[in-house]
């Protein structure tokens, strides 16, 4: 699931998971994606923008924890000052800083994934 206010990087975001053959959702703000996560339990990574109208990023991280505390969560912003003032990373959160390449976007969602079925075959599902 990508949630992005921004249609361009949403474009762009949801480009790269395609390429990676993700079946992937997109969303242009919080609740959207919020009622989505709750409908799929399939959904295997949250990529959401911090600073969007409404429910920012870190608000929608926070109610899906609540549901879905084992989905990964990929923060990517342009506003990395909340991070760097102390804000810490809860496991299982990674972070992209905008502007970020491709590729980088890429290495990263394929990382995470990567561990996340690591995971689930250590756990035996």
């Amino acid at each position: 699931m990508a949630v992005d206010d921004e249609a361009s990087v949403l474009d762009l975001v949801m480009e790269v998971l395609t390429d990676l053959g993700c079946n992937a959702q997109s969303a242009h703000e919080g609740n959207d994606a919020y009622a989505r996560i709750q409908a799929c339990p399939a959904i295997d990574l949250l990529i959401t923008d911090i600073r969007m109208p409404g429910m920012s990023g870190l608000e929608l991280a926070d109610k899906v924890r609540q549901i879905r505390p084992d989905l990964p969560i990929l923060f990517i912003t342009g506003y990395a000052s909340e991070f760097e003032r102390g804000v810490e990373l809860a496991p299982g959160t990674s972070l992209l800083v905008k502007p970020f390449s491709l590729a980088k976007l890429g290495a990263t969602v394929r990382d995470i994934l990567d561990q996340r079925q690591a995971q689930s075959l250590a756990a035996g599902h």
